[in-house]
């Protein structure tokens, strides 16, 4: 795995999931570690769920008891690490993921997507038995996305720069005109 290649939310998640693991005295860090930072409350990772209808709370309870699974190892002062198999084995199909996407950089919702391809996964099994495919998760990121790549380490930033930041001409319009409309209403009722 090339960190050159991760956007700067991948790299924070990443540190978060390494705090979590030295936290719990882990000795490597894995995708739990990793998940558990990503549905947290205005990420991306949680968003994107979130219109898909996942149940977050559900989701964040299949992350503790895998965590709760992990061994915890005493006397060693360097805990997490060390990448797990099953994290290292994400981020090389993330990669995977980012070059279908032609994305020069892994993003967060590529590490969604990157998931749901792996078959063993309880934190992918739950999302599988919860209506949540690649197909269907992919759909919500490029709505999300609003057809952007990921072209700098700071994208995730900039999906729905619009909606978060701007004005919808459009609907301020729309909104005018039935405001106009109800008011012209009230009027020839007087």
């Amino acid at each position: 795995m090339n960190p050159d290649k991760l956007t700067q939310a991948v790299t924070e998640a990443l540190n978060g999931a390494q705090q979590i693991a030295q936290t719990r005295h882990h000795q490597d860090i894995d995708i739990p570690h990793l998940w558990r930072t990503l549905v947290q409350p205005n990420e991306l990772t949680a968003q994107i769920y979130t219109e898909s209808g996942i149940n977050l709370p559900q989701l964040n309870h299949v992350i503790d008891a895998e965590l709760d699974k992990i061994s915890v190892v005493e006397g060693v002062a360097n805990w997490g690490q060390n990448m797990g198999r099953n994290l290292y084995q994400l981020f090389q199909d993330a990669d995977k993921v980012r070059a279908e996407l032609q994305d020069q950089f892994i993003a967060t919702d590529t590490l969604v997507l990157a998931l749901m391809r792996q078959q063993y996964n309880p934190i992918a099994e739950f999302l599988t038995k919860n209506g949540a495919d690649e197909k269907q998760l992919r759909k919500v990121i490029d709505g999300i996305r609003g057809g952007q790549h990921v072209t700098s380490q700071t994208a995730e930033n900039q999906y729905q720069a619009l909606k978060k930041y701007g004005t919808d001409l459009v609907a301020k319009r729309a909104r005018a005109r039935w405001i106009q409309s109800s008011v012209g209403t009230k009027k020839s009722a007087m």
